[in-house]
């Protein structure tokens, strides 16, 4: 009777005899005999000890399956050790070398043979392996972990033949002191088993030693986390063309930043940070300490034709290690997949080496591009977010035109209609528009579409809940606002907003915890981040610690609200009983511009809900002497 159908998971080792066809011609003969030995005393003993089912022969070729991934490592070590130690008195051109591949994942069983893609990945992991070595996936090496006693070197993400997803390889470093063995096939040649000790000596050296000089971690500004912590520099753009397609660059670097700030625990910090690096050498251990963060990653793009080679490093800066670093080369519209692909490796790197058990191959968070693969929108949509960060009139015009353009080319681009929201938004807020209450409801139609187009969007939800504040409809922005810091929670801009919308729906006790964070992120905050948590303290009257803030925010502030900041400023010290320095302040700010006013104030403060609150401040300055209305003019 023919024996049904089946799946079912299992772990499946594939090894085959390096250089085969060349050892038979040869002598065919002895490689008959020495193969079979090989099988015999090393493969078959370790298969029997580690509870290893031998599915088939195959000349050069061996397939086995096992129910414990730990037990198909074990057996592996146990056979390249055993292997090793083989034919030592035979010249190494006709001696018997084994490579072995092992791959956790779904196979197909029927009359006693097994089918499927578990089984051919790991036959293409094998091939890949070092003659007397072994390669695993990914999922094994997360797996076994520190179970088998050995330890896993990554070979990044492999394209693998009849493969349609490249796959993260691993060689095994053996640690043989550590993978237990049964007596009846352990070696006694103590030379090949000191040669192997040599070896894992030496592969343990070079895992420990620093390839270059550790940051220092009492020069480090910022306090190091305990969780994951990366800067990723902007990549250099090497062509000759650079004014141009430098964009190109730039925007790989901030798409990977955004995918990493959706890492649960991880720190990234902020692009406006990391991009003051940009056209300049950066020392990983100074990039270290000025951040306070353990890993970097930086890299290069260049273009020639039609083709983009992409170079991307990963450094640990306070274990001083080259963690990885990989080239490639591809058509230009494949530049989308390369952020994927870096972006991925990253974090699987950092949930490797920080033993946590989140998966994030198979979560959105290592997705580094939203919304398009079209290259001339995605550009053009950079380009467009470069010029609203200056957020002059010209500029933010300027903005708009490039991104509607992007628009035009791709019209389900659900971040560029979140950046165009964005880019009305401001011409609203600073009194450019001719109708602001009109380009606030166009941003917010405009948000409101990039939600629809993909949900998951977490900037949608930023331009949502900045416009539905604007709007005054405090419960929607606080939605989505949380919304935005669940999705990315390393996201510096996402973690201020929900502090931002916090404080002027009417809680800033609950705002300045998120402000505290967002400067962590940044480490060089935008002045309004220290402006908002300033202003925050003084709503539930804590003077003492907006005063501590109070010379950061003027002196960091755009030289053109100066006055406007001086008078402030006045209030936390008014507060604590500073009176003639308050008033010294109030002095100052009517020196810089006597037409400073409340007036003036209101018209450029963020609107709170509820309009009690800023009352407070304005009837201390009131009491200061700063006028309500400007003086008549002349």
């Amino acid at each position: 009777m023919v024996e049904p159908q089946s799946r079912r998971l299992a772990a499946i080792l594939a090894a085959d005899v390096v250089g085969y066809s060349r050892l038979m011609g040869a002598d065919e003969a002895q490689t008959l005999t020495s193969v079979k030995s090989a099988i015999d005393k090393a493969v078959k003993p370790a298969l029997e000890a580690h509870n290893g089912r031998l599915v088939k022969l195959m000349g050069d070729g061996i397939l086995a399956e096992f129910g414990s991934v730990v037990d198909a490592v074990r057996c592996a070590v146990a056979i390249q050790t055993e292997m090793a130690s083989r034919g030592t008195d035979v010249s190494e051109d006709c001696r018997v070398c084994l490579r072995i591949g092992i791959n956790l994942g779904d196979i197909i069983f029927e009359d006693g043979d097994i089918f499927g893609d578990g089984v051919n990945v790991a036959s293409r992991l094998e091939g890949i392996a070092d003659p007397g070595g072994i390669c695993v996936s990914r999922t094994v090496a997360d797996q076994v972990g520190a179970k088998a006693g050995v330890t896993f070197q990554s070979l990044g993400l492999q394209s693998l033949k009849n493969i349609s997803e490249p796959i993260e390889a691993f060689s095994v470093l053996l640690d043989g002191t550590a993978t237990p063995r049964a007596n009846r096939y352990r070696s006694p040649m103590r030379l090949a088993a000191f040669a192997v000790a040599v070896f894992v000596a030496a592969s343990a050296w070079w895992v420990t030693s620093p390839d270059f000089t550790p940051a220092d971690p009492t020069k480090m500004t910022q306090e190091l986390p305990e969780g994951p912590s990366i800067a990723v520099l902007p990549f250099d753009y090497l062509g000759s063309d650079g004014a141009e397609k430098e964009y190109i660059a730039d925007g790989l670097s901030e798409n990977i930043i955004s995918a990493l700030a959706r890492l649960p625990n991880t720190l990234v910090i902020a692009r406006s940070s990391t991009f003051t690096y940009k056209g300049k050498a950066a020392d990983v251990r100074e990039v270290s300490e000025k951040f306070g963060v353990r890993y970097i990653l930086e890299g290069s793009v260049q273009l020639s034709g039609e083709t983009i080679r992409v170079t991307a490093q990963l450094v640990d800066g306070v274990d001083g290690k080259y963690l990885w670093t990989d080239t490639y080369d591809r058509p230009v519209d494949d530049i989308f997949a390369v952020q994927d692909e870096i972006t991925l490796f990253v974090a699987q790197s950092i949930q490797r080496r920080t033993y946590t058990t989140t998966d994030y191959s198979v979560t959105d968070s290592a997705r580094a591009t939203q919304g398009t693969r079209d290259l001339e929108a995605w550009t053009l949509h950079i380009k467009g977010n470069a010029s609203r960060r200056r957020y002059t009139p010209q500029a933010l015009a300027e903005s708009r035109k490039l991104i509607e353009k992007a628009i035009s080319l791709d019209p389900s681009y659900s971040q560029a209609y979140s950046s165009l929201a964005l880019a009305y938004f401001f011409e609203a807020r600073f009194g450019i528009a001719k109708d602001p209450a009109a380009t606030l409801a166009k941003a917010a139609d405009l948000a409101k579409k990039a939600h629809q187009l993909e949900p998951n969007n977490y900037y949608a939800d930023t331009a949502l809940a900045i416009t539905r504040l604007m709007q005054r409809r405090p419960g929607d922005a606080k939605k989505h606002a949380l919304r935005a810091f669940e999705a990315a929670p390393g996201d510096s801009d996402a973690v201020a907003l929900l502090g931002w919308v916090l404080k002027y729906a009417g809680d800033s006790r609950a705002a300045i915890p998120y402000f505290i964070r967002a400067k962590r992120i940044y480490v060089i905050p935008p002045w309004w981040v220290v402006a908002d948590e300033f202003g925050a303290n003084i709503d539930i009257g804590d003077h003492d610690a907006a005063l501590k803030l109070a010379d950061e925010w003027v002196e960091r502030g755009p030289p053109a609200f100066r006055a406007h900041f001086l008078a402030i400023a006045a209030v936390p010290n008014f507060g604590l009983g500073n009176v003639v320095e308050a008033e010294r302040l109030i002095a100052e700010a009517l020196a810089l511009d006597p037409n400073l006013s409340i007036q003036a104030m209101r018209r450029w403060d963020v609107p709170y809900i509820d309009t009690s609150t800023p009352e407070r401040k304005y009837a201390i300055l009131r009491q200061l002497g700063l006028p309500d209305t400007p003086p008549p003019g002349d």
